[in-house]
């Protein structure tokens, strides 16, 4: 079980390395006009929009176990 976790594992941190490239790649077309600019959501500005979606994924990431580690608070010990 533990060689599945760990493909599984691999599997999700090179898709998330890939979603990160390809992020970054895209800020990197943005000006610095284009983060003052409005965004399509009433009242927020594309940099804010990208602020609060930053700051949302650094308290994710801080708050929520990993689900995969058996030491986790959101898996049972038991494997049940």
């Amino acid at each position: 079980m533990n060689g599945d976790r760990r493909a599984i594992r691999a599997e999700i941190l090179k898709e998330l390395e890939t979603a990160q490239a390809q992020f970054q790649e895209l800020l990197g077309t943005l000006s610095e006009d284009d983060f003052i600019k409005q965004s399509l959501n009433p009242g927020w500005t594309n940099g804010e929009i990208l602020a609060h979606i930053t700051f949302g994924f650094i308290v994710i990431n801080v708050l929520l176990p990993d689900p995969l580690d058996p030491t986790s608070a959101l898996v049972d010990p038991a494997g049940a």
